[in-house]
């Protein structure tokens, strides 16, 4: 889980029980085009926010992006409800980005082409554990 990821990289944080979503979206995107990937930053997260997110891939979509990014500020009580939509639009966990926006960030990312694990070459269990648990939905299934 993510606790334990920011254990074993060294961080003290405190792990809160997450929220709902918040009162407003604060959102911000960046499209790379020649690389094919679209890159998100959510500050804050409301109702309208996965509608907004959804809209902003489909614009990434179509600029010619195949890889979607989103870090959501884990300083905030939204940011689980926020991966857990996501990981329902076929997002998974990419990450826990140190002081990201000065808050810690859950990266959550799609790829527009299949994924083979089979692939993925890993030197370590903890590695290994670290793909299950990203490729395990959306509730992060630990292994």
């Amino acid at each position: 889980d993510v606790a334990q990821l920011a254990s074993e990289a060294g961080l003290a944080r405190d792990i809160l029980p997450a929220g709902g979503l918040g009162p407003r979206t604060r959102l911000e995107v960046q499209t790379f085009p020649s690389a094919q990937i679209m890159r998100g930053n959510v500050f804050s997260l409301g109702s309208d926010g996965v509608e907004a997110m959804l809209r902003a891939e489909g614009e990434a979509r179509a600029e010619g992006c195949r890889v979607f990014q989103w870090f959501l500020n884990a300083g905030t009580a939204d940011a689980a409800a926020g991966a857990g939509v996501l990981s329902g639009a076929g997002y998974r966990f990419g990450g826990l980005a140190p002081r990201w926006f000065d808050d810690d960030a859950l990266l959550m990312q799609k790829l527009d082409e299949p994924l083979d694990p089979e692939v993925i070459h890993l030197y370590s269990d903890r590695a290994r554990e670290i793909l299950a648990m990203a490729l395990g939905g959306p509730h992060f299934a630990k292994t």
